[in-house]
């Protein structure tokens, strides 16, 4: 078996509300998330949520000059947002033409969750 098929993504909608908040702000509220979950030769990832870009609040977005690349995905470019005068450099990224196995996340973005807070509303 090749790496690349050994590398994959499974994409589902999710029905729960989540919201994330930076800076004690509420940045981001979703009720058409998505989940995705990776896996490649190294293991498997931590599930990653996706939310429309629509679903942003405010005008906390500013784009940035990095581009990460991710085989199954594509090119990553990257948001910095700015909430309560801080700004968070490269906090969000989003793919604006994303490999054919994941185009489902066209028009969403996703958040470092190792940065900013979320929480699932019931």
């Amino acid at each position: 078996m090749s790496e690349l098929t050994q590398h994959y993504a499974d994409i589902k909608p999710s029905s729960q509300h989540v919201q994330f908040m930076l800076d004690g702000v509420i940045v981001a509220n979703s009720h058409q998330a998505l989940i995705l979950k990776e896996v490649s030769p190294k293991g498997e990832f931590p599930p990653v949520w996706y939310i429309p870009v629509g679903d942003i609040i405010g005008t906390y977005l500013d784009k940035t000059n990095l581009h990460t690349f991710c085989p199954i995905k594509g090119e990553a470019s990257y948001y910095s947002m700015n909430v309560n005068g801080t700004v968070y450099d490269n906090i969000v990224w989003y793919y604006s033409d994303p490999l054919p196995p994941v185009a489902a996340i066209k028009g969403y973005v996703s958040f470092d969750l190792s940065r900013v807070s979320h929480s699932i509303i019931s």
